[in-house]
Formats: C-alpha cells, structure tokens, sequence
C-alpha cells in the first residue's frame, strides 16, 4: 500500500543514490587550495599545533569554524581528506534535515527531488571556474556551518510547535547562538529566522506556548555559546577576550573594505539599478517557466494528473540548464552536474508510462494523491 515503509523508504534511497553517484562523478574535484580553502585548511592546522586565533592568527570570521577544523585535524592529523569526509558528514546532516523539513510541507517525492536537486546544483555543483562554492569544500566554512544550525534551529521550532513545551527552544537559541560565532551575514539570517519563528510560535503557534516564556527560554540558548567563548577566554588566561564577538563585525563595517572595488562588484554595488533589473528579469523568465508549466499540466486528462509534479520539474529544471547549455555552449559542465537528478525524473516518467494506470500507482510513484472521484471510480472498477 502507499503508506508501507517500502513505500515511504523511496524517496530518502533515491537522495542517497543521487548523493552516491555525484560523489563518484565529483571525487577529488571539490578542492581549490590557492583559493580561500587553503586559508581554511591553514587556520585548521595552525590551531591544531596551538597558535591563538586573532593573536597568532589573522582571521575576519568568527572562532567558532576553525576551532572545530582544528580540533579535527588535532585528533585525526592535518590533512585534506579527514576535512573532506568530516564536511561530508555535515552534508548528509544538512540533507537529512532539508527532506525531513520539506517532507511536512510538500511531501516526500517533492522533497526528495528538491534535495536532490541541491546536491547536484549546491552540494557538489561547481558554479565557477574555482572549485570553492561547494559544501565539500567550502570557500568559507561558516556558511555550511551556519546553514546547518539554521535548519537544526527549525527542526527544533517544529517540535517545540508539536510538544508545545519550552525545552526544544532552549536548544532553538543555542542554535542562534552559535551562529553568532561565525560570519555576521549568517548570523544576521539564522537569529533572524529562528528569533521570528519563536515569535510566531508564541502569537500564532497551534498550542501556543507562554510568549515570556519562550523568550528567555530562547535568550537562555542565545547567550551560552558568546558566554561560553568568554568563558574559554578566561580559562586560557587571555581575560574576558572579546575579539572573536567582534572583530568579525568590525571587518564588515570597516570603510577600507566597503571601498574596495573587489566587494563592491562581488556584492553588485558597482552599479546597483541594474543588477537589480537584471535579477527582476530573470524572476519573470522563471515565472513565465513555472507558470507555462503549471498550466501545461493542467491541461492533462484527470487521470494523469498525478503527473503534474513531474511536468514542473522538467519545465523548471530541464529548460533553463538547455537553453543555458545552448547558448554558452557549456553542454557538459551544464548537463553532468544534474545527470543524477534527470536519471531520476527519466526512470520515474518511463514508470509512469509502463502501465501504472492506477490512481494508487500514480500516488506511489509520484508522490501526488489520488483525486477522490478516480478513486471512487477505480474501486467500482476492480468490484465489477
């Protein structure tokens, strides 16, 4: 039946073979060490032999990234390749997290494809000419560390909303605190996102929680992990050492750096108006793209509605990577990133065309429920 473990099993064995199969394809392909993750792995290993970040070190990010790489390199030996698996690690928690989220709100069959597309596109996807924007080999590990505490925090408001207690937001803050540790841009997002949901959760939560409650509940976790750097600074001898709170800060705001031609071109504040059209049009390409295929599909006959998931997802998808490949002429860079995620629409469009004529099959495959009148009709058809 639809809802039998082999069933519900499909979607997460589909992400973990796309995942397979990208590892394979990207092997050793992840890493740039003359750009930005040669920085990485020099904190890593300098910290691992005992220097002090911002006093033996220069850093314009948060303690809390290297410090862990370090430990890392201080138990298993400096190298690229434990850092390679341990980010693996965190990339298969990321993922899990991602579906789990997803799969309340969308489904499972959509959620495993949207994981999947992550992976090829993000994950192990290379964007640019560097093999540095990835999440194997990060050009900055406070961005993968910070994505992963930001979905944490979120798992942890679901199930504060579902137990309607207050100890899975005490977790929800240490999340946000955590993230205070790393680079302002991600701190700025995961206190932001994870300070609103409590907010929402308190006012407009189904089995509301006490609003003052949830908020030092919340502001309990906030400050442990600042507290707890402090803390360390103590131990250490280094006194109430602040450095690491704000020296990140500073570096962002510092007037030398939002002068720099650098920045301001990779930030898009060179020339602003058209950046800002440029991206406003490609919201209209990609609305006219969903919106043609919303309306592709449903013009399909009742009983093949179940594949309106998979009409999108050509459409979105499928379309934009051809076109681009067709015009910059990158036909392999284009398509072998997500050669995985095609195989899996293929495999799923040829199942669906082998004779799953069912409204239960449909439902099986695609991850869509039976519309209540085919089901209605399908059953007096297997009793007559």
């Amino acid at each position: 039946p639809p809802g039998s473990k082999p069933a519900a099993m499909g979607p997460p064995w589909t992400i973990l073979g796309a995942g397979a199969v990208l590892t394979v394809l990207t092997w050793n392909r992840w890493v740039d060490p003359q750009v930005d993750f040669g920085r990485e792995l020099y904190l890593a290993w300098r910290i691992s032999e005992g220097d002090v970040l911002y006093r033996d070190l220069a850093s314009f990010s948060g303690p809390l990234s290297p410090t862990v790489n370090g430990a890392l390199f201080r138990i298993l030996g400096p190298g690229i390749h434990p850092l390679l698996v341990f980010n693996m690690v965190l990339l298969v928690a990321i993922t899990t997290l991602s579906y789990r989220l997803l799969a309340r709100e969308i489904g499972r069959w959509p959620a495993a494809l949207a994981c999947t597309a992550f992976l090829a596109l993000c994950a192990f996807g290379h964007s640019s000419g560097y093999g540095i924007f990835n999440f194997v080999a990060p050009y900055s590990h406070e961005l993968t560390h910070g994505t992963l505490l930001g979905l944490a925090g979120l798992a942890l408001l679901g199930r504060a909303e579902r137990s309607r207690g207050l100890r899975p937001l005490l977790g929800v803050g240490l999340c946000a605190g955590l993230s205070l540790l790393l680079k302002p841009e991600i701190a700025l997002a995961v206190v932001g996102s994870l300070g609103t949901g409590v907010v929402l959760l308190s006012v407009f939560g189904t089995g509301r929680v006490p609003w003052l409650g949830a908020a030092w509940t919340f502001a309990a976790g906030l400050m442990a992990a600042p507290l707890g750097y402090l803390s360390v600074g103590l131990l250490e001898g280094r006194g109430f050492d602040w450095t690491g709170l704000v020296w990140p800060w500073a570096a962002a705001l510092n007037s030398d750096v939002r002068a720099s031609p650098f920045y301001a071109v990779t930030l898009g504040l060179d020339t602003p108006l058209l950046h800002l059209g440029t991206m406003l049009g490609w919201a209209l390409v990609w609305a006219l793209l969903t919106g043609g295929a919303a309306w592709a599909t449903r013009r399909l006959p009742r009983r093949a509605r179940g594949e309106r998931f998979t009409g999108l997802a050509w459409f979105g998808l499928v379309t934009p990577v051809a076109a681009g490949a067709i015009v910059l002429g990158y036909w392999p860079s284009a398509f072998a990133p997500v050669a995985p995620l095609l195989a899996v629409l293929l495999v799923k469009a040829s199942s669906a065309s082998a004779g799953t004529s069912s409204p239960s099959s449909s439902w099986r495959i695609w991850g869509s429920r039976p519309e209540s009148g085919d089901t209605a009709s399908s059953s007096r058809r297997r009793h007559s």
